[in-house]
């Protein structure tokens, strides 16, 4: 149901010169734009719209377990909205699930550093997912210490977060132990 739009959105599109991005919202947006100025002299932001398009194939894409399928969708997502905590976790999320940790591991920083600097329940819970993804990763990477810290950071901003305290009882009982 999704591809019609898709591909209505790359017609109008089509001829579009300038960098496009999606508006979502003010702050994200003006982050959007002006940082675009210095690598591209013209950018525009359009509405949301095909960005979220773009998130649901990949999403859905995901929820068929076909990461690889999904990862074009949420690339493309994440170029036209790069501060966007909601994709930017997902795409590392989809990373993730391919085996491509540091690149996982560096979608999941953007997020959090997204979702910290635009204020709103909202971010807040995109950072509290980023900062699981973050130690996700860096256990997979063996790092442990990073991990743990990551975990506490996210409890530190939602006590109640039970997948944060869960991770950090599998960190305690599965870390290597030092000699």
């Amino acid at each position: 149901m999704i591809d019609p739009v898709l591909a209505g959105y790359r017609a109008t599109y089509a001829s579009e010169e300038r960098r496009l991005y999606c508006d979502f919202g003010p702050e994200e947006t003006k982050r959007y734009l002006l940082g675009a100025t210095a690598e591209t002299p013209t950018a525009r932001a359009i509405p949301r719209h095909w960005c979220v398009a773009l998130f649901l194939k990949g999403y859905a894409l995901n929820d068929r377990r076909d990461f690889a399928g999904a990862l074009p969708y949420l690339q493309q997502a994440v170029g036209m909205a790069p501060a966007h905590a909601h994709f930017l976790n997902e795409l590392g999320y989809t990373l993730g699930q391919l085996g491509r940790t540091e690149e996982a591991l560096d979608a999941f920083n953007k997020a959090e550093a997204g979702a910290a600097a635009i204020a709103g329940p909202e971010t807040r819970v995109e950072r509290g997912r980023a900062l699981r993804g973050i130690g996700a990763a860096l256990v997979e990477l063996s790092r442990w210490d990073e991990a743990e810290a990551a975990y506490r950071r996210g409890l530190a901003l939602d006590p109640s977060d039970t997948r944060s305290r869960a991770e950090l009882g599998w960190i305690a009982e599965n870390r290597p132990k030092s000699i």
